[in-house]
C-alpha cells in the first residue's frame, strides 16, 4: 500500500473537472443537431442509445430524470432497443 503514490503519477487529484469536460463536445452545434429529433421555441425531444441498460434500476433512474433536473418533461425508455426519450424545456444560451 505505501507504493501507491510511487506507482501514480498525480495522486489526489479531483475528477471533478475532468467529468465536467468530458460532455463538452455535446455543446457543439454540429453535435446537437445530429441528436435533435425536434425543436420549437420551448421544447426538444431528442434519442439516445444505450447500450449499458440492463435492469430494472436503470430503467427507473432514466424514467425518472425530471426529478433530478425541473428542465425534463419526459424521459422513456425502450428497455428491448436500448433507448431513451427524452423531451425537456429548450433554453437557449443567453
Amino acid at each position: 500500500m505505501c507504493d501507491y503514490y510511487e506507482l501514480e503519477n498525480m495522486p489526489g487529484i479531483s475528477m471533478k473537472a475532468r467529468k465536467e469536460a468530458r460532455f463538452d463536445y455535446l455543446n457543439q452545434p454540429e453535435v446537437i443537431e445530429k441528436l435533435i429529433d425536434y425543436r420549437d421555441e420551448s421544447l426538444t425531444k431528442i434519442q439516445f442509445y444505450l447500450p449499458q441498460i440492463h435492469c430494472s434500476a436503470c430503467l427507473w433512474l432514466l424514467e425518472n430524470l425530471y426529478k433530478l433536473n425541473p428542465n425534463v418533461n419526459q424521459s422513456r425508455v425502450n428497455f428491448l432497443k436500448k433507448e431513451l426519450y427524452v423531451t425537456f424545456q429548450y433554453l437557449p444560451q443567453l
